[in-house]
């Protein structure tokens, strides 16, 4: 993923923890194969141990007619997980697609870091494509979404891992997985288009009628990592996110079929040490 995420074709996309991949192709089974799905069956073959695969009930092709058939199941699976997206202890960062062209290898071992020391977040995603072909400035999010290749999620521990490598002049974060506690939230949150924003906000809403926390024209206290650490409702070393455990048997690879549609293909993979 990480050596073709620039080139991916803009019809796929997916969701991953340290240990699973899900990924959708919007389309038919053969634009699938031609685009991506040849290739990673290739690998499957050739670079992964077949004593690793573990048999899973996911080993299954499943088909589905519309991404309105898909929703339900991705809920479910998340359900399944007892893992829930905990604003106080989890943070994120935006990776952009040129800091992985430029930086293949040190983004591969980012990912591993966050794997092995246990603080990569189980919501994680494959970015770029369509995202990326929309203006700067046509919505309010950060410029670097347009410009993405991952969405990467992390506990307190992580965080340090990735403000070292993609500090706010590099990158930000998405709004939608933000940390309650993200310092400089004004920058990380919104870039350049923070300006811009809050001069439409003193216009529509002088007296701060909303006045909420980490959104534009925020007036109040600020709370971050750094000032309010115990106000963090985890552990930091219980990683309240994307736990791998690092047990010979757990480390061992678990393989999943591929599910398919004529109108979105999606292919559910799980691995002990995917990156």
């Amino acid at each position: 993923l990480i050596d073709q995420s620039s080139t991916l074709d803009t019809r796929w996309g997916g969701r991953f923890s340290g240990y699973d991949v899900d990924l959708f192709f919007t389309g038919a089974l053969i634009g699938a194969k031609m685009t991506f799905l040849n290739d990673f069956d290739d690998w499957v073959r050739t670079d992964l141990d077949p004593e690793e695969i573990l048999p899973s009930p996911s080993n299954t092709t499943v088909v589905y007619s519309s991404w309105s058939a898909v929703l339900p199941t991705l809920s479910e699976e998340l359900d399944d997980t007892g893992i829930q997206y905990i604003t106080e202890s989890t943070f994120s960062r935006i990776i952009p697609e040129e800091f992985v062209n430029q930086n293949k290898g040190a983004t591969i071992q980012l990912f591993k870091s966050l794997i092995i020391s246990e603080s990569l977040g189980y919501t994680n995603f494959l970015l770029g494509g369509n995202i990326n072909m929309i203006s700067d400035t046509e919505t309010s999010v950060h410029p670097v979404m347009r410009e993405s290749a991952f969405l990467l999620t992390s506990n307190e521990y992580g965080y340090a891992k990735l403000i070292e490598k993609l500090p706010n002049n590099i990158t930000g974060v998405s709004k939608n997985h933000h940390g309650g506690l993200e310092p400089n939230w004004r920058q990380s949150i919104w870039g350049e288009n923070y300006a811009r924003l809050l001069e439409i906000k003193s216009l529509v809403d002088p007296i701060k009628v909303f006045n909420c926390y980490q959104s534009v024209g925020y007036d109040g206290p600020e709370y971050d990592i750094y000032n309010v650490q115990s106000l963090l409702v985890d552990s930091p070393t219980e990683a309240p996110l994307g736990v791998l455990d690092t047990t010979s048997s757990a480390r061992r690879v678990s393989l999943s079929g591929t599910q398919l549609s004529m109108s979105l293909v999606a292919m559910s993979i799980f691995f002990g040490n995917l990156w």
